[in-house]
């Protein structure tokens, strides 16, 4: 998913699953958390939020606080997360360019050395 793609409805929410990494979804061990864009339903019998899984099956929502009354809530406290997550990976790729330039800026020829010990 791109970030500049947009919602259709109110109801859309990036969400973070824990689900197969592989893009087909073919049953593996292999397990990763991802965002993915998701749709938001309210369960009317206990008044919770669910989310459709990367299997097409409803699951309960993980969103907390007493402000998260609604489906809109909801969407807007978990693309709040997203967005969130997504500053603290811009702010690490910064700090990484930052990182890189001084290195090349301060980069000195130095003497080649062996890595491991002359046999004797």
């Amino acid at each position: 998913m791109l970030l500049h793609e947009t919602f259709q409805t109110p109801s859309q929410a990036w969400y973070h699953e824990y689900a197969p990494i592989n893009p087909q979804n073919i049953p593996t061990s292999k397990h990763a958390y991802a965002w993915r864009k998701v749709e938001l339903v309210e369960d009317p019998k206990y008044g919770t939020i669910q989310y459709i899984d990367y299997r097409g099956k409803l699951e309960r929502a993980a969103v907390y606080g007493d402000s998260v009354r609604t489906v809109l809530d909801a969407a807007t406290y978990l693309n709040a997360l997203r967005a969130d997550s997504v500053q603290k990976d811009i702010d690490r790729t910064q700090q990484y360019i930052a990182w890189q330039k001084d290195r090349v800026a301060n980069w000195r020829l130095q003497p080649v050395e062996p890595n491991a010990p002359e046999s004797t």
